[in-house]
């Protein structure tokens, strides 16, 4: 294996940091995709623009559940790799793609189903008219997306993230020539000197359109970058590819609380955003211009979690109780601190920031107030989601779903409806809400943190069957 794989605990810093740079360059990568989407899409119109925000709002929901569903594959790939089981971790690859394909249909009716139920809810009928064109063109980048999934926890867990970052360059590079033809068409390819081709301008239609080849062509790529990894001999004649039950059961175990937590997780800073909305316009552009701060500087922990998973599955996979400390210890403080150099930065200059992103005065001014509390927030969601990064490589999915449950859904889902509806706070009431919640989040998540980490006997730790006889 790669000697990344194998590092000892005191060379633990070097081999987190190697993983998970790449990882966050992926996950802004694919944060960026979304932001050239919403961006073309307003140079259609405001009609089209919000129909697309309200289209990938639909479908993220379904996205994300089934994400989180296969990425029940994670802990058992990378303890699988830490065993030196690696063709057990090429067999569960596949029945990841098989989890992908068959969750990937319910999830499809279901979205199509609520797209048609949007004007139920108070939507407008020309919004939920163009939200749906977008969505029925997107829809058929789920199942592309799913096996994604699957391919890149593979891909994670033997140390091979180089390939992950280059696909999603050529996948976002592809995606934004795509958006440009497809939504104008011939307009829009001799608007940058290009000939006419004979191309109708699909709008949203194309919009989506082009995620999804852009997706597919992801998936494509991926696949070939998995198919370059040497296959283990263990599996020369063997039918590794077909169905399993067990293996498919068992990912499904783990990813369900995995998805429910992501959904919950949105679920909150959905209501946040609505009760935003509320209050009124300035309130809500600004209660957005620090989100997408937030969210921008999110990505950093959040690819040191991943990568963390990777690396505490790697250690419990060898029973190497003194590398799965290494690694936690490393990602909390790496997570930790980078979020703490952020927090201090818009703590000190937080209209610097609100400027950047939006040229509306009394939005700046808001927004700025909203920065600085925003500054106490990232700093306990980093901490939490670099802990059930952790937690996740030790295959506790169901007790980091349940303590976000209690800290999101409990806790801060009532604080951000008081606080919201304070005429005084207002919309900082929210951010205030979602602050306490993820600092309640934060602290119990560390908690069962430190209470793995402090156990010598880590075989407990294991989500792997025993060896099979081949």
């Amino acid at each position: 294996m790669p000697s990344a794989i194998s590092q000892r605990p005191h060379h633990e810093w070097r081999a987190l940091i190697r993983l998970a740079w790449p990882i966050v360059a992926v996950n802004l990568g694919t944060q960026l995709m979304a932001v050239v989407d919403t961006a073309l899409s307003g140079r259609i119109d405001s009609l089209a623009q919000a129909g697309t925000g309200l289209g990938a709002t639909v479908f993220f929901f379904g996205s994300l559940l089934g994400t989180g569903i296969v990425m029940g594959l994670d802990p058992l790939s990378s303890q699988s790799i830490g065993a030196g089981r690696h063709g057990e971790a090429r067999r569960q690859l596949w029945q990841g793609v098989w989890v992908a394909l068959l969750v990937s249909v319910p999830l499809l009716l279901l979205t199509f189903v609520a797209a048609r139920g949007l004007e139920s809810i108070g939507i407008a009928p020309d919004l939920a008219t163009e939200a749906r064109r977008y969505l029925d063109a997107r829809l058929w980048s789920l199942p592309p997306l799913l096996v994604m999934t699957a391919m890149r926890g593979y891909l994670q867990a033997v140390h091979r993230v180089m390939p992950l970052l280059i696909t999603t360059i050529i996948a976002n590079l592809f995606n934004f020539g795509a958006d440009w033809t497809l939504i104008f068409g011939d307009q829009g390819l001799t608007r940058i000197g290009l000939p006419a081709l004979g191309l109708p301008a699909l709008g949203v239609t194309g919009l989506g359109l082009a995620t999804t080849v852009a997706t597919t062509l992801h998936m494509i790529l991926l696949g070939l970058a998995v198919g370059q990894e040497p296959r283990p001999a263990e599996l020369s004649g063997v039918a590794y590819r077909t169905w399993d039950g067990k293996v498919v059961a068992r990912i499904c175990v783990l990813g369900l609380p995995i998805g429910i937590h992501m959904v919950a997780e949105i679920g909150i800073f959905t209501l946040a955003g609505l009760l935003a909305g509320r209050i009124g316009a300035v309130e809500m552009a600004a209660h957005h211009v620090a989100l997408q701060l937030a969210a921008l500087t999110f990505m950093v922990p959040l690819g040191v979690g991943q990568a963390a998973s990777v690396r505490v599955g790697n250690a419990i996979g060898a029973l190497d109780a003194e590398r799965l400390r290494a690694a936690a210890k490393a990602s909390l403080t790496i997570g930790t601190g980078f979020m703490t150099v952020s927090a201090l930065s818009m703590w000190t200059i937080p209209h610097l920031f609100a400027r950047v992103m939006t040229a509306d005065q009394a939005v700046i001014d808001l927004a700025a107030r909203l920065i600085v509390i925003a500054g106490a927030f990232q700093l306990f969601d980093g901490i939490q989601v670099v802990s059930a990064g952790v937690l996740r490589g030790a295959g506790l999915t169901r007790w980091t779903m349940t303590a976000n449950l209690i800290a999101y859904w409990i806790i801060a889902s009532p604080m951000v409806v008081v606080f919201g509806g304070n005429e005084s706070l207002g919309v900082r009431g929210i951010w205030i809400g979602l602050t306490l919640g993820l600092f309640v989040a934060a602290m119990i998540l560390v908690g069962k943190l430190i209470a793995v980490t402090r156990r010598n006997e880590i075989a407990s730790l294991s989500v792997l069957a025993p060896p099979r006889r081949q």
